[in-house]
Parts: C-alpha cells; structure tokens; sequence
C-alpha cells in the first residue's frame, strides 16, 4: 500500500489569537486572546506536581464563563 503525504497550513501563534479572538468576539460580549508563556504551573495558585503538562507543554487552558 502506497503512503500519501498531505502538507498542511501551520499558523502562527499570533494568526491563531487572531482566529479565536474573531470568533470568540461574535458569542461573547467580552473577550481578549492573546499569546503568553506560560506560567510556572508548578508554583501558586497552580501547584501542580510536575513541570508542564504531561511534561510537554504544548496548549494552556482556557477558561470561558458565560452569563444566561
């Protein structure tokens, strides 16, 4: 069996937080995206028991909270 390759479009960073911020934007009255590093999760408020998540830090959690 033959194997195929596909290339796709990588964003950027900062094309992503562009991307999310104007679809966020149409659904909720107030939203901000933007780009950061990461902070010491390990340290407060976080105080989780090992470095990064899954020890390859890869995405932040994002928290949404929406009024009815």
């Amino acid at each position: 069996m033959a194997c195929i390759e596909f290339s796709f479009h990588v964003p950027s960073l900062e094309e992503l937080a562009e991307v999310l911020q104007k679809g966020l934007k149409d659904n909720l009255a107030d939203v901000q995206v933007s780009v950061v590093d990461c902070p010491g999760l390990t340290k407060e408020p976080f105080t989780f028991p090992i470095k990064g998540i899954c020890e390859q830090t890869r995405i932040a959690p994002a928290s949404v909270y929406a009024m009815a």
